[in-house]
């Protein structure tokens, strides 16, 4: 079978950001949370980089969970890839 650009599903990122206070630090770090999904259920095999540093999601229920923990405020690249899927970028 070939794959067209038309047959390929959408990756669906979605970019959860929950603040999270360090006492040791005298400013807010997060952990930015991205879920991969097929639209309805959770995607693993994912490579998910955020700037520079890439994780790859878990197969299962639970999975295609990416956490990048503890990042000072300001604005973050990410790319999400899996083969057989058009690649999402923000």
């Amino acid at each position: 079978m070939r794959l067209t650009t038309n047959s390929f599903k959408r990756l669906k990122v979605w970019i959860i950001m929950s603040l999270m206070m360090l006492s040791s630090f005298s400013f807010a770090q997060f952990d930015i949370f991205i879920w991969t999904t097929d639209g309805a259920l959770p995607m693993g095999g994912v490579s998910v980089t955020l700037d520079g540093e890439t994780i790859i999601t878990q197969d299962g229920p639970m999975g295609g969970e990416a956490i990048f923990t503890q990042r000072t405020p300001g604005t973050y690249d990410y790319t999400a890839s899996k083969d057989g899927y058009v690649t999402a970028t923000g």
